[in-house]
């Protein structure tokens, strides 16, 4: 980068996805120590966030936590032992290798070979691709079960990162590695993230950022269907969290249990 320049143009690049749609072509700029200094708030961010909200990990699921949780700074050192840090730290690792525009498989490639434990649908891709399935069929139902997991939308921030303006770029990206691990909603809820935090670097708006995030998502996804309701519920219970909450685990969990209940009607092996 030359010190010689004052700003860094920007491009908000137009996405070739259809469900990218979040599109304009204008110019935008940011001077080059906002531009690092909200970098690294992103990955400060991401670092305290992951070791903060570590030790309640299957402790929380469907209550409320209520226990105190006791974090200090230099818990953060604990980060890149967390699957959230180090495997998207070697999605950047391959592109300063191959290139940004490198291949799907050179990715999937350093990401099944990294020494590191993986679960769910990474765990998944990682054999995929020792049994020659690269991707995008390492990400579909047929070849993985968990497909819908949240395992791209937890290592999907660096996108965002390097796209300061650009989602339909950062679209671009999320469609191409995402689709690695994941498939539909599991893919979105990457996109969606990525799309957050370019769409942050020139709007500080939350409601805004969500709203402008949520064009780069097919509106007839659940991902997208849930994030509305979620909208919803805030506007209903904007001073109450734990309110909005319950109504949204009322709605979902007779959702969940209406599913299953058509499973066991339309299988008999699971009526039993």
């Amino acid at each position: 980068m030359k010190k010689s320049l004052p700003f860094i143009f920007v491009i908000a690049i137009l996405g070739s996805l259809s469900s990218c749609k979040n599109s304009t072509n204008e110019f935008k700029t940011i001077k080059p120590d906002v531009l690092k200094d909200k970098i690294a708030g992103g990955w400060a961010g991401k670092m305290i966030g992951v070791t903060y909200g570590a030790p309640t990990e299957f402790r929380a699921r469907q209550i409320i936590y209520e226990d105190s949780i006791r974090w200090k700074p230099s818990d953060i050192k604990g980060s890149i032992w967390q699957d959230d840090l180090y495997v998207q730290l070697t999605f950047l690792m391959s592109m300063d290798k191959y290139g940004v525009d490198a291949p799907a498989k050179k990715f999937q490639e350093m990401f099944a070979r990294a020494g590191y434990h993986l679960w769910h649908a990474n765990m998944q891709a990682r054999k995929n691709y020792f049994d020659s399935i690269f991707a995008p069929l390492s990400g579909s139902p047929e070849y993985n079960i968990h497909a819908d997991d949240i395992d791209f939308q937890i290592e999907a921030d660096y996108i965002g990162f390097m796209c300061p303006g650009m989602p339909n770029k950062a679209c671009e990206i999320s469609d191409k590695i995402g689709h690695i691990m994941n498939y539909g909603d599991g893919v979105y809820g990457g996109v969606f993230v990525a799309a957050l935090y370019s769409e942050a670097y020139f709007e500080s708006d939350i409601n805004k950022i969500i709203e402008k995030a949520l064009l780069s998502i097919p509106p007839e996804s659940d991902y997208s269907k849930i994030i509305n309701d979620l909208i919803r519920l805030h506007l209903n219970y904007p001073y109450n969290w734990r309110a909005a909450w319950k109504a949204y685990m009322f709605v979902y969990s007779k959702i969940r249990i209406k599913i299953f209940s058509l499973l066991n009607e339309g299988d008999g092996r699971l009526a039993h």
